[in-house]
């Protein structure tokens, strides 16, 4: 066995461990629960199809990093985003991003983390990410723009999971991104975890 079959046969097998994880965490909210074991069959076939395309010779990546936006509410010191000079009207479409996530899920590849800049300044494509309902979108965002209208789009369409990104503790978080922010994105957290996500 070679090495990057080697690599994806451990990452296939963290996120089997993942999802059970998942559905062990959720038996006693059988929305959550059933939506763990729809994600894993997803996820599972999808496993199948990069095993054949990899026999094949065609590798498939099992995840994909899109940054749907350079726009951010906040100018956080060395952030890569600004530091590529975003220039305004060069983001993806949303219906090439659905495009996108079509020719994706075709070579297997059914995680596909949305990154910015801020994904949440990006509306248009998290809908359109929604629909796509065997990809799972983990949403990277700094949290600021978490709130009651967010948390129920996120808890309606659970194949996108907000990841909310710090840098650390208080201290390293305000240094970089601005006083007050480490306590405003624990802040949108607890909004999320109270609301019976």
């Amino acid at each position: 066995m070679d090495l990057e079959q080697k690599y994806l046969d451990t990452f296939q097998n963290r996120l089997d461990d993942f999802f059970y994880d998942a559905v062990d965490l959720n038996l006693t909210n059988l929305r959550q629960c059933g939506f763990w074991i729809k994600t894993m069959n997803h996820q599972s076939h999808a496993a199948e199809i990069r095993k054949k395309r990899t026999d094949k010779g065609l590798p498939a990546p099992p995840v994909m990093i899109c940054s749907i936006t350079s726009r951010c509410n906040l100018k956080c010191r060395g952030c890569y985003a600004m530091a590529r000079n975003p220039r305004k009207g060069m983001e993806i479409t949303p219906q090439r991003f659905e495009r996108l996530t079509g020719e994706a899920a075709e070579i297997g590849t059914n995680i596909i983390i949305l990154a910015g800049g801020e994904p949440l300044l990006r509306q248009d494509i998290l809908e359109t990410a929604s629909r796509s309902k065997e990809t799972i979108f983990p949403v990277f965002t700094n949290g600021t723009l978490l709130n009651g209208d967010s948390v129920r789009f996120f808890k309606k369409n659970r194949n996108l999971v907000p990841v909310l990104s710090i840098e650390g503790d208080r201290q390293q978080t305000d240094d970089r991104r601005g006083i007050g922010l480490y306590a405003s994105v624990i802040s949108a957290a607890e909004v999320r975890l109270h609301s019976d996500f």
